[in-house]
């Protein structure tokens, strides 16, 4: 039925498609690592769903929200 190229393509384009993508959850930024250019100035993404190039790309995705701390003192 899917026989040859097309499904070959329709075998890889589901884990082709995923590996393009991620997501930025909401108090979380990303900044983007380049395995050719390393880190780039002003390349923070904010939340939402983005598109990265596969095997060249990372998202290193890290929390910004700011975490109240508990202070006690015993006198």
């Amino acid at each position: 039925m899917f026989g040859g190229f097309g499904g070959l393509a329709l075998l890889f384009t589901p884990p082709l498609l995923k590996s393009m993508l991620y997501t930025v959850d909401g108090g979380e930024r990303a900044i983007i690592y380049d395995i050719f250019k390393g880190i780039e100035n002003n390349v923070i993404k904010g939340e939402g769903m983005h598109f990265k190039m596969p095997f060249v790309e990372k998202p290193i995705i890290f929390d910004v929200r700011i975490k109240g701390v508990l202070n006690t003192t015993v006198i």
